[in-house]
């Protein structure tokens, strides 16, 4: 999918994915429509269809890139100097809020996608992702003396993960039932109030 798109340079790149994401996270793969795609991106139909073969194979391909960009940007932005794990959690968001201004549409498109999809299908499109960076955020180089509970850190950092992930949960859950816009800006402030808890809750 890497080779999608790769002779067109980024700035029109950019605008291509932005209205394919907004199109489709608005809409859905099934009533998402090829000619608002590009008419909002400025690009004749015959130009889309000479870099890919049709709308399935566009919204696979921003399923991957998705994914890949945002990986790409916590491996390459994130302080891995930084041992205080509540503070990496942080960069890591404000690397995506970071990345939200740059792609607007980007995670309403991906709670978008995982509407219709099973939980076996939705296991297979987390797959994609690397696990040892997932490892390295919670473990490398970070200072577990700041724990409260010297004999048990590994469940500690585990009620952090998984703190993290039901957040993640229950955002979705939230998109999927907004009829409105979401305010990014409210779901940041939310998560950063559960991180403040738990780090008084865990730290010294």
């Amino acid at each position: 999918m890497e080779t999608v798109f790769k002779s067109i340079d980024i700035e029109k790149r950019d605008k291509i994915i932005n209205s394919a994401l907004e199109e489709f996270g608005e809409y859905g793969f099934e009533k998402a429509s090829i000619n608002s795609i590009v008419k909002n991106a400025s690009i004749s139909k015959g130009f889309l269809y000479h870099h890919l073969n049709g709308k399935e194979e566009l919204y696979n391909y921003l399923e991957d890139f998705s994914f890949r960009i945002t990986l790409d940007a916590i491996k390459n932005n994130i302080d891995w100097k930084e041992e205080d794990i509540f503070i990496r959690i942080k960069q890591i968001a404000q690397i995506k809020f970071k990345l939200l201004h740059r792609y607007p549409y980007i995670y309403k498109f991906f709670t978008q996608s995982l509407k219709n999809k099973t939980p076996k299908d939705i296991e297979k499109l987390l797959k994609k992702q690397p696990l040892e960076l997932s490892k390295k955020v919670y473990e490398y180089n970070i200072d577990f003396s700041k724990f409260k509970d010297q004999e048990n850190i590994k469940e500690q950092v585990d009620i952090i993960r998984w703190s993290i992930e039901k957040f993640g949960e229950e955002y979705v859950d939230k998109v999927k039932n907004s009829k409105d816009s979401f305010d990014y800006n409210i779901v940041w402030k939310e998560f950063y109030n559960y991180m403040s808890v738990l780090k008084k809750a865990l730290y010294k």
